[in-house]
């Protein structure tokens, strides 16, 4: 389980396999989006973030990624995402 300090998001399981449970302690109808990046800091996979369930089953390399939450104008979180 991963969450930042001022507990605005939680992201588990950490490591994951095909799907990855995000839950945002945030209202509204912003848009958000969940970008994983490879260990050089290039883009690998986007995923809008419509439910609090994600399907990551089309991430077919499997490693460490580093993640960044996104809305419209800023990031929400960051962090490590291993993935099996």
């Amino acid at each position: 389980q991963t969450s930042n300090s001022k507990n605005v998001f939680v992201l588990y399981p950490n490591p994951a396999e095909n799907k990855i449970t995000l839950k945002l302690n945030f209202s509204g109808n912003v848009l958000y989006e969940f970008q994983l990046y490879n260990m050089v800091g290039q883009l690998c996979y986007s995923f809008p973030v419509h439910e609090q369930v994600i399907d990551i089953s089309s991430v077919t390399k499997k490693g460490i990624y580093f993640y960044k939450i996104k809305d419209y104008e800023k990031i929400i979180g960051i962090g490590k995402l291993v993935v099996y």
